[in-house]
């Protein structure tokens, strides 16, 4: 019960995954290493419990220690579409290439590459520039690209090819993000929270489906109607 209502929806409605495909290690490595040190996740979590209470000065220290390296949320207040603009400002439109396939990308040195130690080859027919579309060296690469996306490419060290063996293979679910306004009377029940998360049995009990693509709006509309007790259309789609 506890697994089906609690933990299933949760990590699937924060994750926008399968919680039957995650990998623990590395969506909760404080759970995981609690496991691996313990042998048992709720005995490791009593245990670093009375472990930090027997031991005041190294849960004092410890407790510096996590607030340094806590992670946290944070925005803008223009959105975090502000980075990308600053980013964009920064660097120059005849500099920005989008919608731009990367074919090949190459070290020509063993270590810390030197000065235009690296080079990549782009797909030209997309960049609207034959010039651009030639080999280009760089000082340093940063790659943000989906795994799958990197497997695709070419990859060259030090003038021979260089496999990426090492890489897992990750499954991307498909997501679909649909926004919609209703009038405040079209909504019957109260808007009591920000979200709601829907555990995967309750979706097979009561047919709620929460993604699909072809009849989206009617699945959505459908799902709010049995939630929120909505009625009518809404006044926005997007």
């Amino acid at each position: 019960m506890v697994v089906d209502y609690l933990i299933d929806p949760f990590v699937a409605g924060t994750s926008g995954g399968d919680p039957e495909s995650l990998s623990i290690r590395h969506a909760f490595p404080a759970l995981w290493n609690l496991e691996k040190k313990y042998g048992s996740v709720i005995a490791g979590a009593i245990l670093s419990k009375l472990t930090a209470k027997r031991d005041p000065v190294k849960k004092t220290s410890d407790s510096s220690g996590k607030r340094r390296n806590r992670r946290v949320s944070f925005s803008f207040l223009g959105g975090m579409q502000s980075l990308i603009d600053a980013l964009h400002n920064e660097v120059g439109d005849g500099n920005v290439k989008l919608s731009t396939e990367v074919l090949s990308l190459a070290c020509s040195v063993d270590g810390v590459p030197a000065s235009g130690g690296w080079s990549i080859s782009i797909d030209s027919k997309n960049t609207g520039s034959k010039e651009f579309g030639k080999k280009q060296t760089f000082d340093a690469v940063i790659m943000t690209a989906p795994l799958s996306n990197v497997q695709k490419m070419k990859f060259m060290k030090g003038g021979a090819p260089f496999v990426l063996d090492f890489l897992p293979k990750v499954d991307y679910l498909p997501l679909s993000l649909m926004v919609t306004a209703y009038k405040k009377e079209d909504v019957k029940r109260p808007l009591e929270g920000f979200g709601v998360l829907i555990p995967y049995k309750e979706q097979q009990k009561h047919g709620l489906k929460t993604l699909g693509r072809t009849i989206l709006k009617q699945l959505v509309t459908s799902d709010l109607r049995k939630l929120l007790g909505v009625e009518g259309q809404p006044t926005f789609v997007k």
